[in-house]
């Protein structure tokens, strides 16, 4: 996938030098090693195994900011400084759907579960969600959050709940349907620097300024800290909660990606993503792949 543009304009090329730049403990690699061509002379610095670097999607003008898979994994949308939007189908890598908000930046998106709404915030010193329809490209509603200086937002992936993470650190979780406020909360360690919410809106993850991650639990009208991770040595930029709610991702200030246990707290994985500024997160539902949009105008699965 990642290299599906140079195969297709030139195929035979790759033919030769696929082999070759096969990583070298590859079943590839090992079983066709005496195809290797002898005429080519100078060798390159391979790697050992495969990357976890599935593709990579591109067609923005700005750094892409916001990310989320649709129910069944088949569509990605994402959105970039500009205030463009676009649909992608994840198998083939292609742009299916472009969408132009005019609001700003978006900074969070999330589909409904039938995958017929795109749910749309941006920030500012008014925020803004719209609820897009994916068929016909069009604008369904507008719904101003609140007035006061807006640092931070995430949907629940159902679309039904946003949280704003306002300047100064304190933390809003809104019914989109209903437009009113359901909890606020802050956390006394260190201001909020990220947030995300569980796919019931249940769940509330916050990255904070000094490293943490603090996961918290929703009730009418509070919300209580029920576990607290020593995730990163700087600000947490991005954190993010898979659709079941076992495992939480979180991104530093060098972009390194680590994957925590949500209930037990201890960390399962580091995903060094070779870019210094992850902007967003989204684990897809069969939690088989991730997706980290880069200030480099990409996506990467």
């Amino acid at each position: 996938m990642f290299s599906r543009e140079a195969i297709e304009e030139a195929p035979l090329q790759v033919y030769y030098g696929a082999l070759y730049f096969a990583p070298a403990s590859s079943m590839v690699r090992q079983k066709f090693q005496n195809y290797v061509p002898t005429w080519i002379k100078r060798k390159p610095v391979i790697q050992d195994t495969w990357s976890a670097w599935y593709t990579s999607l591109e067609g923005h003008y700005s750094a892409v900011m916001a990310i989320t898979f649709n129910s069944d994994s088949a569509q990605l949308a994402s959105g970039s400084e500009d205030g463009m939007i676009k649909l992608w189908d994840v198998s083939t890598g292609m742009a299916l759907h472009t969408l132009h908000g005019d609001v700003g930046t978006v900074d969070s998106l999330a589909f409904s579960t039938d995958g017929k709404t795109l749910a749309a915030a941006s920030c500012g010193s008014t925020a803004i969600v719209q609820l897009w329809d994916t068929t016909t490209g069009t604008v369904r509603r507008v719904w101003h959050g609140p007035s006061s200086e807006t640092h931070r937002v995430a949907f629940s992936p159902d679309c039904e709940y946003i949280a704003w993470v306002l300047r100064g650190g304190d933390v809003d979780i809104w019914n989109v349907a209903q437009g009113d406020k359901q909890v606020s909360l802050k956390d006394g360690d260190s201001e909020a620097t990220a947030v995300a919410l569980s796919l019931n809106g249940k769940l509330l993850v916050l990255g904070l300024a000094n490293g943490m991650v603090t996961l918290w639990k929703i009730r009418v009208a509070t919300g209580s800290k029920q576990l607290t991770l020593s995730a990163h040595p700087g600000e947490v930029r991005v954190v993010a909660i898979s659709p079941d709610a076992t495992q939480i991702a979180s991104v530093g200030p060098s972009g390194t990606v680590k994957i925590w246990d949500a209930l037990e707290g201890a960390l399962q994985r580091t995903i060094v993503a070779e870019a210094t500024y992850i902007t967003s997160f989204a684990f897809a539902p069969e939690r088989e792949r991730l997706a980290l949009p880069c200030n480099d105008k990409t996506i990467r699965i």
